[in-house]
């Protein structure tokens, strides 16, 4: 583990910006940038501190930074699907459609595990994920099919 010192400038509520006088950039830690200076390397920065900086919690930093990044995209995606299926829903209530279809379910989980396939993932993982995007979704579609329907 190397001790570094490194200059911290608040930049806004969620941006920080990190760096030291000819520092040379390591990676981001808790969304600090981070510079390596020379042995007795002066920083310009009041707010000077020393902090020891482990390479591997650097990269373990970066790559959870990434995963987070996946994870809201794929909230989002669970968001809009779900949006999609009370468009559905409520087409289903204007014509008197089933809100289970077995069919389509077949046909999405027969997608999911070609994918799984495809992408060297465990089938069963996606079945159960798509059980549970299902549930939620037929449970989104009984909730807007049992309302009333909106006034002409």
């Amino acid at each position: 583990m190397r001790k570094v010192e490194t200059a911290v400038r608040l930049c806004g509520p969620r941006r920080v910006q990190a760096g030291s006088a000819g520092g040379e950039r390591v990676g981001r830690f808790a969304g600090l940038h981070l510079f390596l200076t020379a042995q007795g390397g002066r920083t310009v920065s009041e707010s000077t501190r020393s902090v020891a900086v482990d390479p591997g919690e650097v990269e373990l930093a970066d790559l959870r930074a990434e995963l987070d990044g996946i994870d809201d995209r794929l909230l989002e995606q669970v968001r809009a699907r779900i949006e999609v299926c009370t468009r559905i829903a409520r087409l289903k209530r204007r014509h008197s459609i089933p809100v289970m279809q077995p069919g389509r379910v077949g046909a999405v989980h027969e997608h999911a595990r070609t994918y799984a396939l495809d992408h060297d993932m465990s089938p069963q993982f996606l079945r159960d994920l798509y059980d549970l995007l299902i549930a939620e979704t037929c449970r989104v579609e009984d909730l807007i099919v049992e309302d009333p329907p909106d006034p002409i």
